[in-house]
């Protein structure tokens, strides 16, 4: 037992031995330090995908306008436009969120404005209560007004000489009236220079409504607002409406009609009310089409090119170098039935079939993965047959054999351990080929749209006509170009160290 303990670490010590003698002699390759350099620095970019950017590359959309340009690109030409959003608390979750609007009552002692907690409109249970509570009572208040004026709103500075991409409000509302008071809804911008553009304008409503919004949304792009502003559903409304710099303003404004000589009780509740101008300039690599920020998706994507080509890498690599070593050892009718079969693949055009099984089977990064190891073992599994056939007639096989060792011991002990340093290599260099073949796939529509690949960043820039935005285009491909190269310098490089011809004295 002590002597198999002695064994094991004598092997240990001896393969610590050659690992360090093969890292000193890649040290000084400098294709190979080169290319580990940047690989390295693709590893450090996916680990670190989440704390560069804090969006989710896939599901965090409406950032900035669709097709937003990077906000470096305002210095280079001298105009655009970022986000503008002046609301900080949407929701009223806290008292001083009332306080922060601009309200105007006329006459100014109609009506009471409170913070309700035990109100508001959400999306699901566990969100927080909490809501913006509007009281008319007329009898409370001993004043014969019949018709009352609310504003409700919010000023802020728009500096930018080119308008926003888009505009959008949100606003949900439930009322309560007793008695016969109506009330009707109203939203407005107003710009530095009067101009009044009424958004929308709801009808008069004489009976208790629940939780609800706008009958149309309070966007620049609706149809909807297009024919109030423009009169036509051609142009931009942010053209006409954000024509100038200076101090802008938004508000609801809700009027109540009171025609009831006893009195009527009119109560409010107001939620989520919201509004944001979309920029024209957005983060480092500005936005896609669905206003995602396309640098968040460049980061996130070299986790998956990464994934990509060492699990397809390892899946042929690993299928040639079982294939190879079978084939070879045994010969015979299995290395006829082998090889014919390895040469039938190989004579099959790659993409094509690719394209085929892909789009049978679905676009899913795993289905990617499989196919494209499994259509990329011929090439190695016939240069590790080639080399297995040369081993099998050495003399330590030989003496192997004599001393009664079986075939798998052989293959396992004495012929694996000699091809290992190839399939090494090999591995190296058959991860950008899986990459490519990702990125060729994805480029074609046939990629997992769930998952941000390099790949499906350049399909979206072409699907939406917008290969002539170079910052959306160019550093996919860099990427895909300098990881690729990475991996073909450092497999040139084990192929230098491994390969006693090759090995520099």
């Amino acid at each position: 037992m002590e002597r198999k303990i002695s064994v094991r670490r004598e092997r240990l010590k001896l393969q610590a031995k050659k690992l360090n003698e093969y890292w000193l002699l890649y040290k000084r390759n400098r294709k190979g330090m080169l290319g580990l350099g940047i690989l390295l620095f693709f590893i450090g970019m996916a680990i670190l995908a989440p704390y560069l950017t804090p969006w989710d590359p896939v599901n965090t959309r409406e950032l900035a306008d669709h097709r937003a340009k990077p906000e470096w690109m305002i210095g280079i030409e001298g105009h655009g436009s970022l986000n503008i959003e002046p609301v900080k608390d949407s929701d009223f979750l806290n008292p001083s969120s009332v306080e922060e609007w601009m309200i105007n009552v006329t006459p100014s002692n109609a009506v009471s404005i409170v913070h309700d907690p035990n109100e508001g409109y959400r999306l699901t249970e566990k969100e927080s209560l909490g809501c913006m509570l509007i009281e008319y009572n007329r009898a409370l208040k001993g004043n014969g007004t019949k018709t009352i004026t609310l504003l409700i709103g919010k000023k802020f500075n728009y500096p930018y000489n080119d308008p926003p991409g888009r505009f959008e409000a949100t606003l949900y509302w439930k009322h309560e009236i007793i008695g016969n008071a109506r009330c009707r809804f109203s939203f407005s911008i107003v710009t530095p220079s009067g101009v009044e553009y009424v958004i929308w304008e709801s009808s008069t409503f004489t009976v208790n409504v629940s939780w609800r919004k706008p009958d149309y949304p309070l966007d620049a792009w609706s149809p909807q607002v297009k024919r109030r502003i423009l009169g036509t559903l051609l142009g931009e409304v942010c053209n006409v409406v954000f024509n100038e710099t200076g101090t802008y303003m938004f508000y609801l404004k809700i009027t109540i009609l009171d025609d009831d000589p006893d009195g009527s009780i009119v109560k409010i509740w107001l939620d989520r009310y919201w509004f944001k101008t979309y920029g024209k300039n957005w983060g480092l690599l500005g936005t896609d089409i669905f206003g995602r920020d396309l640098f968040t998706r460049l980061v996130h994507g070299s986790r998956i090119s990464l994934i990509i080509g060492i699990l397809a890498a390892i899946l042929a690599v690993g299928l040639g170098v079982l294939v190879g070593v079978v084939s070879g050892y045994f010969g015979g009718f299995i290395d006829e039935a082998l090889m014919r079969f390895t040469d039938i693949l190989l004579v099959l055009p790659g993409l094509p079939l690719l394209i085929v099984l892909t789009a049978v089977l679905g676009p899913n990064i795993w289905n990617v993965v499989l196919l494209v190891g499994l259509l990329g073992w011929m090439g190695i599994a016939r240069v590790v047959r080639s080399q297995v056939l040369s081993l099998k007639e050495r003399s330590f096989v030989e003496a192997a054999r004599a001393a009664g060792a079986d075939d798998f011991y052989i293959i396992l002990k004495h012929i694996i351990p000699q091809v290992v340093p190839l399939a090494y290599a090999y591995l190296a260099l058959s991860i950008p080929s899986a990459i490519l073949t990702e990125a060729a796939l994805s480029f074609l529509g046939l990629g997992d749209p769930t998952v941000p690949t390099w790949g499906q960043m350049l399909y979206d820039a072409w699907y939406s006509q917008s290969l002539v935005d170079w910052w959306w285009v160019v550093p996919p491909g860099i990427c895909i170009g300098l990881i690729s190269l990475a991996f073909v310098l450092i497999g040139y490089a084990l192929d230098e160290i491994l390969n006693p011809r090759l090995r520099r004295r």
